[in-house]
């Protein structure tokens, strides 16, 4: 990859190049006009893949974003919103931009649903990117830490709020998956009587370790090591989540609008720290899916619209500028469903009713596709998806060690819908580390081939 850095008249030593760790003179080009910046764009990738101007692994560019005043020259249009076109190998000039929008029908990106099996986040956004940056348009943090396990800790935080107690009398929520083996057994937690819960009072810290995941992502971004056209995705789990797997059914009415207010709490701390159009919010969406399966003891309202009011009120508190996106899931807190999809059906009716209660723009949706399911049938109910322009289908269909059966999972699919992206079925967290390299490797020969 060649390095652009477009610097819309400003000096020398001005943010632009500070911000590219580039010295003045891979500055390549400069305009005291922001009109000059479109028709200049290619013409200087062009330049400065012949004129041998220092490489980077990223190719860096910019728009409208903010003033600068120095301490002796007026006020200028500094570039900061940065995108990124791949290097054809062939002729050193600058290829396809890979953005939102672009045509997936023939090449679609890679998308990671959330977890990795990596130590910290600096290490996961750097062996990621160095292994598929070139098919990302979005990248997370790897869930390390407490969020290996995804929400087994917000047992606590949500046994250590004043208005819960644990229903010791009751026995423990049995986790099993699909095939009857038992995950572990949860205990049940419940109001306490009278007790209202306070929103303030859950303390899951998810806003803290995004913004703190954040500044490495900006510092290896800029540092060229994560191309400049990804961003930031923040996964996060729904508050249905904790509520369906830790409380009495009947008490989810009670917790549930409170912890609703504590995660659009978490959202906006985000919204209000980090630049909203280079960050991306995924809602996790796993115990609504499995609710809808039958898999959660029905409690005083219907799944349905419980469900599905709480998707839309969080979709909704996502600001606009911020790409939303929806995984469903079947599970795998051992690495396996812990409901075996019939089809494809549920997934489709979940994101027509999302779709249709969110006021705001959806920029994707994450579905899984079992290791075994090459048929038809398991397909045939995407072609019933209602996404409207712009919302973008990814699919979870790369396994491991299973080249063949991945092509042909993604053949069959293409016979029934678009698909924008290809993943795995959830995060990757819960599998043996060693597969990592090989896994990050099939992403990107589903997508090459």
């Amino acid at each position: 990859m060649a390095a652009i850095v477009i610097d819309v008249g400003s000096p020398c030593s001005s943010i632009s190049a500070y911000r590219a760790r580039a010295s003045p003179r891979d500055l390549l080009a400069t305009s005291e006009n922001a009109s000059d910046i479109v028709p200049n764009l290619m013409a200087a990738g062009r330049r400065a893949t012949r004129v041998g101007f220092r490489r980077r692994s990223t190719q860096q560019l910019t728009s409208l974003a903010s003033f600068r005043r120095g301490t002796s020259f007026a006020p200028r249009l500094v570039i900061q919103k940065m995108l990124y076109w791949p290097t054809n190998a062939a002729t050193n000039e600058p290829g396809e931009l890979l953005a939102m929008g672009a045509d997936r029908s023939t090449r679609p990106i890679v998308h990671l649903v959330g977890s990795i099996p990596l130590s910290d986040a600096e290490t996961v956004f750097r062996t990621v990117a160095g292994a598929i940056g070139q098919h990302l348009i979005r990248i997370p943090d790897g869930e390390t830490g407490i969020r290996k396990t995804w929400i087994r800790f917000l047992q606590d935080v949500l046994a250590a709020n004043p208005a819960v107690e644990l229903a010791s009398d009751l026995p423990p929520f049995r986790f099993v998956q699909w095939d009857g083996k038992l995950v572990r057994e949860i205990p049940r937690l419940r109001l306490k009587t009278g007790a209202k819960p306070d929103p303030d009072q859950f303390i899951t810290g998810y806003a803290d370790m995004a913004i703190d995941s954040w500044r490495t992502f900006d510092r290896l971004q800029m540092a060229g090591v994560i191309p400049v056209n990804v961003k930031f995705q923040i996964s996060l789990p729904t508050p249905i989540a904790p509520t369906y797997n830790n409380m009495v059914p009947q008490d989810r009415p009670g917790i549930l609008p409170a912890l609703t207010r504590h995660f659009i709490g978490e959202v906006a701390k985000i919204a209000a720290a980090l630049p909203n159009d280079r960050i991306a919010v995924q809602w996790d969406v796993c115990q609504e899916v499995l609710a809808w399966e039958g898999y959660y003891d029905q409690g005083p309202i219907d799944f349905r619209y419980e469900t599905i009011g709480v998707l839309a009120t969080i979709g909704d508190a996502v600001p606009a500028a911020i790409d939303l996106g929806y995984h469903l899931c079947y599970g795998s807190p051992a690495d396996e469903h812990l409901v075996q999809p019939r089809d494809a059906g549920i997934m489709v009716e979940i994101a027509n009713a999302i779709v249709e209660a969110v006021k705001r723009p959806i920029q994707f949706f994450h579905m899984p596709v079992p290791k075994g399911r090459t048929d038809d049938d398991y397909y045939r109910p995407l072609a019933g998806l209602r996404l409207g322009t712009g919302t973008e289908l990814y699919l979870g269909l790369v396994h491991y060690n299973d080249a063949g059966g991945d092509a042909a999972r993604l053949a069959t699919a293409r016979r029934h819908v678009q698909v924008d992206g290809v993943a795995t079925e959830c995060g990757m967290a819960r599998g043996a580390p060693a597969r990592l390299a090989a896994l990050l490797a099939a992403h990107a020969r589903a997508v090459e081939t």
